[in-house]
């Protein structure tokens, strides 16, 4: 199954493009968007734990905001 209006499977690893702090480049994985946040959002992302403390479990996802990890950058 697709995530949200995308073409990547519900599951993939995910990183944003677009900081959402200064420091940080959130990871997780894509699945579809949250309603609760309304917007138009094309996907959701589970965030991973370790920023979990600054930015929630999860958030949307807009075009442009997030790039798919490939399994070659997850084992660096």
């Amino acid at each position: 199954m697709k995530a949200g209006k995308t073409n990547i499977d519900i599951g993939a690893r995910i990183r944003t493009t677009k900081r959402w702090d200064e420091e940080a480049i959130i990871t997780g994985t894509i699945t579809h968007p949250f309603g609760c946040f309304g917007g138009n959002p094309i996907a959701g992302i589970y965030i991973d734990k370790e920023y979990q403390g600054t930015f929630g479990e999860i958030g949307n996802l807009y075009k442009g905001d997030f790039e798919v990890i490939t399994e070659t950058e997850l084992k660096e």
